[in-house]
């Protein structure tokens, strides 16, 4: 009996059914179709809330042209169950919309989905890039312009009074020593005028001294002379 209940009951679970995971239900643009207006967004849209994780990349919608250039800013939205992206696209052609997505109950989706682009003449492209975007970082044609840096001016000329001395600039004192205004060039010292004068002095004393010695000296010969007897004797003479 007992074996009969267990195995009724393992009939009983394999008809039972097992819960099913999320799927895709629609996106935009679906596959295998021609878009000739570019809508606000592309979309993926799945049967489950998308799970928005901050800070997650599990949530991405990828579109590139067949040259294999991306388009778009990388950065994805997910609202309920739909999960979203701003539309770009450059020239016409055929394009892929790569996208992953996790559901609310953690089952992760991907999927491709191929259409062909033929906008009207009015319509304008965008460039595509190399890489894939990062949501956030600044796209090639986002990137500002640098402003021209202005030139530099012509500097101004030294002024005179910023210019050394030249070596033909006289000095603006006169150097300690050097003779003081009046002096002759080369000219003797005063101390040497005074030994000149003196000499002169003891010359001129000299000469008076030698003529007073021979005056003196013939007075004294002529005194000592005999007088001879008929001479008239000079009655003053003593």
């Amino acid at each position: 009996m007992i074996q009969t209940l267990a195995l009724a009951a393992a009939a009983a679970s394999l008809v039972l059914p097992l819960p099913a995971h999320a799927s895709i239900v629609d996106t935009n643009p679906q596959d295998g179709a021609t878009i000739t207006t570019l809508p606000e967004t592309f979309t993926v849209t799945a049967s489950e809330d998308v799970l928005a994780v901050e800070g997650s990349t599990s949530n991405v919608i990828l579109i590139t042209d067949q040259a294999g250039l991306y388009y778009g800013d990388g950065c994805t939205t997910a609202s309920g169950p739909t999960l979203s992206t701003a539309a770009t696209l450059g020239e016409a052609g055929v394009y892929t919309m790569r996208y992953g997505l996790v559901s609310a109950d953690g089952h992760p989706i991907e999927g491709v989905v191929d259409f062909a682009w033929q906008p009207g003449d009015d319509a304008a492209a965008v460039p595509g890039q190399s890489s894939a975007p990062t949501c956030g970082a600044t796209t090639p044609s986002e990137t500002p312009t640098p402003e021209p840096t202005a030139e530099p001016t012509e500097s101004a000329e030294p002024t005179a009074s910023s210019e050394p001395p030249s070596s033909s600039t006289a000095p603006s004192t006169a150097p300690t020593g050097a003779p003081e205004e009046g002096d002759g060039e080369g000219g003797l010292p005063a101390l040497a005028y005074v030994g000149i004068g003196i000499a002169l002095l003891a010359a001129v004393a000299g000469v008076i001294i030698a003529t007073y010695r021979r005056g003196l000296r013939k007075e004294l010969s002529d005194r000592d002379e005999p007088q001879d007897p008929d001479e008239p004797r000079d009655p003053d003479a003593r």
